[in-house]
């Protein structure tokens, strides 16, 4: 196949890795809307 698999295989490569970082960042972002109401919890109970 060549120059085109090789570029086929370097766009599949490219896919993977945007997904992969987009499911992390969905992740990270959970985590932190899930810390962030925690803290803001804690600040109301000190008011």
């Amino acid at each position: 196949y060549g120059s085109i698999g090789t570029l086929l295989i370097v766009l599949v490569w490219i896919y993977l890795n945007s997904i992969s970082l987009l499911i992390g960042f969905e992740l990270n972002a959970s985590i932190m809307n899930a810390g962030m109401g925690k803290e803001k919890g804690k600040k109301h109970q000190i008011k």
